[in-house]
């Protein structure tokens, strides 16, 4: 949502593009640049001396960058454990704006680009204007600064002071034994998925041995069977890696996943501590007949748009604003072209209740997104702001957290029921409007043939009879059917419209 910042809040950061920062426990990837005295240095080089090291991303034009520069944790870390005191760390600060000048770096002086001033004064470790870096470390806003040990695992040190950027050296792993394999990153599927899925699971893995490695077995096992052996070869020193990717899979069931190391150079390995990586896969969670779809906006309901499709990827059912604009996530498209008839948006700091009928079985996608793209809430202005999906029986499918700060959310759940078993296929697009409705409800549904005899029933959660209406003959086309609610009490319904011994139904939320 529309956001008024103010200069406390942007001296947090100041972001970039939307992207996921480098999980901490990483490993850093290589690279090698020169610094703007004509030094080259190359990472791996400097982490295989022992050494750590700490590597700040930055900005000329960066407020938050520069703040965090005068504070002269860098330099005063570098001059405690740099060559000058215990040689045991490197610094690298790297200007990653690719339309910023390298005269930026010294200050106004020949620098088109904004800049905060003289980025070299004082400091005595090295500094590069090399934009290709960044993105290898997925840095997403400046600063970030980054924390990295001997045996390249990173973690986001922040904008902390000199003792804050050395801290994570206690957590640095050194080599153990001779022969020594380390699990290190899963990175096949993982999460929840629709009827079945197929993925390759893959994983990096790591010498923490002091001998070269050169051969290794490694074991995939899905949910407790083993289903796949490899026999790696190669040439690894202490602290390389490499990835094992597996064939793929499908399983159509909540299953673990675990792949370990067995073999070593030929043996046993001397740390069994850290010989396996796990993770999980699980079935959408399932929904009968309807589900609901709750959401408080904040002070710009106007932003918000959600929409249900099915399996087919057609629409089936959306809400809030579709015309503000579009947005992208995957292969689908917001909002539908050619646009469904619904209310378009949503008041400001309101509670929105939807019921969304299941028309077919298989997998069902919610997707809600905010088209100004920084989420919500806007603290302070009224209700924590939140959206979650309900099934039939009350349980929480789905849902955020208070104050969400999401821009585009999407996930799955499974569809098991239809309305009806002998159902009325004449109707088609029905609906009712509001839903949830309070004292009069409009049910509206297109006829592609003429019917006879319709009647509409509502009954409520347990079967009794709430309302009976005979329609009467039907004609083909569009039709409204307006029913009196006031006398009923707040629940869920169930609305039937039937001819002959057809019938087609959907449900129906009452709250006064």
């Amino acid at each position: 949502m529309k956001r008024n910042f103010t200069l406390s809040l942007l001296l947090v950061f100041a972001s970039l593009t939307v992207n996921a920062q480098l999980p901490d426990g990483s490993l850093a990837p290589n690279f090698t640049a020169t610094d703007i005295d004509g030094n080259e240095h190359t990472l791996y080089d400097v982490l295989d001396s022992g050494k750590s090291v700490i590597i700040d991303f930055m900005a000329t034009w960066c407020g938050p960058c520069w703040n965090f520069h005068e504070t002269h944790a860098t330099s005063d870390l570098y001059a405690m454990y740099g060559p000058t005191g215990t040689d045991e760390m490197v610094v690298f600060m790297i200007e990653s704006d690719n339309t910023t000048e390298l005269d930026c770096l010294f200050g106004q002086a020949g620098c088109s680009s904004n800049t905060y001033g003289d980025w070299t004064e004082g400091v005595e470790y090295p500094i590069f204007d090399d934009h290709t870096i960044a993105p290898l470390f997925n840095v997403g806003y400046y600063p970030t600064i980054y924390h990295i040990c001997p045996d390249r695992v990173v973690v986001e040190a922040g904008q902390t002071n000199a003792a804050g950027l050395y801290a994570p050296n206690a957590n640095c792993q050194s080599p153990t034994g001779d022969n020594n394999v380390k699990m290190h990153e899963y990175s096949g599927f993982r999460g929840e998925f629709c009827g079945s899925t197929s993925f390759v699971p893959s994983f990096i893995f790591q010498n923490m041995g002091n001998a070269e490695l050169t051969s290794a077995t490694f074991e995939l096992y899905l949910n407790g069977t083993m289903t796949e052996s490899i026999d790696w070869t190669g040439g690894l020193g202490t602290y390389g890696a490499d990835e094992i990717v597996f064939s793929d899979v499908t399983v159509t069931e909540a299953t673990d996943i675990e792949i370990k190391v067995s073999t070593v150079n030929g043996g046993a390995d001397e740390d069994d501590s850290n010989n396996s990586v796990t993770a999980s896969v699980n079935r959408s969670p399932s929904a009968e007949s309807f589900v609901v779809v709750e959401i408080q906006t904040d002070a710009y309901g106007d932003e918000v748009y959600w929409e249900v499709r099915n399996e087919a990827g057609e629409v089936v059912h959306f809400g809030g604003n579709p015309n503000v604009g579009t947005t992208n996530i995957g292969t689908l498209t917001f909002p539908p072209n050619p646009p469904i008839t619904h209310p378009d948006q949503y008041g400001n700091n309101v509670l929105i209740t939807d019921t969304v009928n299941i028309l077919s079985l298989g997998c069902h996608t919610f997707h809600i997104t905010d088209y100004y793209g920084d989420g919500m809430s806007l603290p302070g202005t009224g209700p924590a702001a939140f959206f979650r999906v309900r099934d039939n029986m009350g349980n929480v499918l789905y849902q955020s957290a208070n104050n969400p700060s999401y821009v585009e959310e999407l996930t799955d759940y499974e569809g098991t029921g239809v309305n009806s078993t002998n159902e009325l296929t004449e109707v088609a697009h029905l609906n009712f409007f509001p839903n949830p409705a309070s004292e009069q409800v409009a049910v509206a549904f297109d006829l592609t043939e003429s019917l006879d005899n319709v009647t509409i029933e509502v009954t409520n959660i347990v079967g009794q009879r709430a309302l009976i209406q005979q329609v009467g003959n039907l004609l083909a086309g569009s039709q409204r059917i307006d029913l009196n609610i006031a006398d009923f009490q707040n629940g869920i319904y169930n609305v039937s419209i039937t001819s002959g011994d057809r019938v087609i139904s959907q449900k129906l939320v009452v709250q006064h």
